[in-house]
């Protein structure tokens, strides 16, 4: 009897983890996409629009972001602002500075 109990209940811890799991891989991209939208709002008010063109991409609260601005001052300005942002925790600037022509 004791040995049937013991075995219900490791099914149970087992489906339990198993349940959670998905959950908290839901959540964290949920909390990457709305970074991501935070970051693309803020940079589209940012600077008159200038910073529009960049392309951000979040992973695990780890901000990327990519393309071309037309400064070295819109590059460190984009990264500045992309901090500001709640729920960043670190930001990798791999924008390059492309000078209008």
């Amino acid at each position: 009897m004791l040995r049937h109990v013991m075995i219900a209940l490791l099914f149970i811890g087992f489906m339990y983890g198993c349940q959670t799991t998905p959950n908290q891989t839901a959540d964290r991209e949920l909390t990457d996409s709305a970074v991501t939208a935070k970051v693309k709002t803020k940079l589209a008010e940012d600077r008159a629009g200038t910073l529009t063109q960049i392309k951000v991409d979040t992973v695990k609260n780890i901000v990327y972001l990519s393309g071309t601005v037309p400064t070295s001052d819109d590059r460190v300005r984009a990264e500045q602002v992309t901090r500001t942002i709640d729920g960043v925790r670190n930001v990798v600037n791999n924008l390059e500075v492309l000078p209008l022509r």
